[in-house]
């Protein structure tokens, strides 16, 4: 079971890590109860590839403080499009490695379930009807890709406790990678796409993990007196990043 202080200590680190990427996109924050953020609509412009100066895809609520929605931007603060323009709650996308489509949730059937659209917003195609408990929970990185693009990775409510899912990008093979009565979540795949990297109390104390891609051999990886809280792999997938308190800070 979570305690506060150590909910208070990793959800301190994701904050840190993704304040930059909040003040650089002006993105609202994805709480229970958003708080926005006053952001100026850039001037509208053609919309130019993706390959050509790199775009950005963000959930806020820009043009409408109760509703979130999906846009998309340009690097350079061009061409705003709202791609989903529903009056749901549509969040947390993710580009697929291609660029060509989004993966990102919403409640729009009633329970927040998985969604996919082209990435022009078009295609839009509900890709789980699953009864969570209580939907997908906002938990760090939310929505994440294969490498190789095949598989859609994601945290939902099961029993009062996230699972790690993983869904094919046409809504089949949906599987519960973890099916732990602990809460595992904070989930990250290596680079080779071999093996997904996670956060764990399944043990007692809130630890990281990483198992195959099919979720067999898990195996912990930490092993100390504090709380430990993965970040991330190396590129060469020999490594990773973390953040802990086992030396009291």
């Amino acid at each position: 079971m979570y305690t506060r202080s150590k909910l208070f200590f990793y959800m301190r680190g994701l904050f840190i890590l993704m304040g930059i990427l909040i003040s650089a996109c002006g993105v609202t924050n994805h709480s229970e109860s958003p708080i926005t953020t006053p952001v100026s609509s850039p001037q509208k412009a053609p919309n130019p590839p993706a390959q050509s100066i790199g775009q950005i895809v963000m959930s806020g609520t820009l043009e409408n403080a109760d509703n979130f929605e999906i846009y998309k931007i340009n690097a350079d603060g061009t061409g705003l499009i709202n791609l989903t323009n529903n009056p749901a709650r549509d969040m947390l996308p993710a580009w697929s490695p291609d660029k060509r489509k989004i993966a990102f949730t919403s409640n729009r059937d009633v329970k927040a379930q998985i969604y996919l659209m082209n990435s022009d917003g078009s295609g839009v195609i509900q890709l789980t009807n699953d009864d969570w408990d209580k939907g997908i929970p906002r938990y760090s990185p939310y929505l994440s890709w294969s490498p190789d693009g095949k598989w859609i990775t994601f945290t939902a409510i099961v029993n009062d406790k996230p699972d790690i899912f993983i869904v094919r990008p046409d809504g089949s093979d949906l599987t519960n990678l973890t099916n732990n009565p602990a809460n595992d979540l904070l989930f990250y795949w290596s680079p080779d796409g071999k093996r997904i990297l996670f956060h764990s109390d399944r043990d007692g104390t809130p630890q990281i993990y990483v198992m195959n891609a099919d979720g067999s051999a898990v195996s912990r990886l930490s092993n100390n007196p504090g709380v430990d809280v993965p970040a991330g792999w190396s590129p060469d997938s020999k490594q990773i990043l973390f953040d802990s308190n086992h030396d009291g800070n």
